[in-house]
């Protein structure tokens, strides 16, 4: 069975690297939470630059790409109908910049530092929604978005559909055909 970070042409990331890559994603969150957009476009290219050199994204791109779509199209109907409120962004834009970087940026972590969990889909089940729920929960700490408590729980079922889409997608389940 092949590993979520292998491919026939990928080899097995070092932990340095997966390091690096959750790390640039730490970074990523702070710098968008906090306010800082531009740093956040920056750390987001550079995480799809290492991710290139890597290798991660050059092999799993559509359904990366399809992952961070859902879940900003989630973010933005959820805006929409009032769940969530982002004090610094026009009433008229679906999504602030910073949550589309940082949409962008955990789906590149999925395939390095995240792909341990993707082979357990029960527990990435569970494991995103808390987390998921939790990072929102931050945000709104942070200031960088509004919401009441009752949208945890559409929160928490939309990170737990992550989990188990990103699971189901990109786990071994995935690719044993590829062996």
């Amino acid at each position: 069975m092949m590993a979520l970070s292998q491919s026939s042409n990928v080899s097995a990331p070092h932990w340095t690297q997966l390091a690096a890559n959750a790390l640039l994603f730490q970074g990523l969150w702070f710098s968008a939470v906090l306010g800082y957009e531009a740093l956040a476009v920056v750390v987001v290219l550079l995480m799809v630059a290492h991710g290139m050199y890597m290798r991660w994204l050059q092999v799993r791109w559509p359904a990366l790409l399809a992952i961070a779509v859902f879940g900003m199209c989630a973010d933005s109907v959820l805006a929409y109908f009032g769940g969530y409120h982002f004090p610094y962004t026009p009433d008229y834009w679906p999504l602030p910049v910073w949550l589309s970087c940082l949409w962008l940026g955990f789906v590149i972590t999925l395939p390095a530092s995240l792909a341990w969990l993707l082979r357990h889909l029960p527990v990435a089940v569970v494991t995103f929604s808390v987390a998921g729920t939790l990072s929102y929960m931050a945000g709104r700490a942070f200031g960088a978005l509004e919401f009441e408590n009752p949208v945890l729980l559409a929160t928490g079922l939309l990170w737990a559909a992550i989990g188990g889409i990103a699971s189901y997608t990109l786990g071994d389940r995935a690719h044993r055909n590829e062996a």
